[in-house]
């Protein structure tokens, strides 16, 4: 049954001695106060796995989510910083859009040669960006690491924003552009509040803008170079 909660790599920060002393309260507790038999234990040992696979594998992600939670809230005594000593570097060669996109728009100030798909509000928002006076360069960012996506952590899971912009006073923007069905969705708050809180924490060197149905006052204010 041990072997069964660790399959395919799964729990592996657990120790077996850990879960065996799990495991032997679990047994304990189904043949003491349930009172169910032995063979009967034996027979059904499978089912059980699968279910106690389950409910550790569910208890494992509560446990990242809450500590994501506190770290996002400077709840703990650590405190999650923007570095440029982990910076990511994306090399033309390694961007790899499975579809390119196809639309009517010229850009001027793309990174590379290649632009990944883009929806027509997410192409309009590009070409916002490449307006810009304060743009030096911009990338469609991929939503997937192995063709070259950049994401921010989330808790659980990752956030892949639409676009990358390096600004002409040498800070990094990132641009996220949301329709408005999508602006109010909890999930969708989180990467915005993960977003903003990369940008806090950066000393001045990172800008993250949130632009929401075609709000282009605020994409160009935030991207507007710094007072000097």
């Amino acid at each position: 049954m041990d072997r069964e909660i660790h399959r395919g790599g799964q729990n592996w920060d657990i120790t077996a001695a850990e879960t065996q002393a799990w495991l032997n309260r679990v047994i304990d507790h189904l043949l003491t106060e349930r009172n169910i038999a032995v063979p009967i234990v034996v027979r059904k040992r499978h089912a059980l796995a699968d279910l106690l696979f389950d409910r550790m594998t569910e208890h494992g992600r509560a446990q990242i989510r809450k500590a994501a939670q506190a770290l996002f809230r400077n709840e703990t005594e650590r405190r999650l910083e923007t570095t440029f000593e982990m910076s990511f570097e994306l090399l033309e060669q390694d961007y790899a859009p499975s579809r390119p996109y196809r639309g009517t728009f010229e850009y001027r100030k793309r990174a590379f040669d290649l632009i990944g798909e883009m929806n027509d509000d997410e192409a309009l928002c590009a070409k916002k960006i490449d307006d810009h006076p304060n743009v030096r360069r911009w990338l469609r960012n991929l939503s997937y690491e192995s063709a070259g996506g950049y994401s921010l952590p989330l808790s659980p899971g990752k956030f892949f924003p639409d676009f990358i912009v390096e600004l002409e006073d040498w800070r990094t923007a990132i641009v996220e552009y949301k329709g408005p069905h999508l602006a109010n969705n909890p999930k969708e708050l989180h990467k915005r509040d993960v977003g903003k809180l990369w940008a806090d924490r950066s000393a001045g060197k990172c800008v993250f803008v949130w632009v929401v149905d075609h709000d282009w006052t605020t994409l160009d204010t935030q991207l507007a170079a710094v007072a000097r």
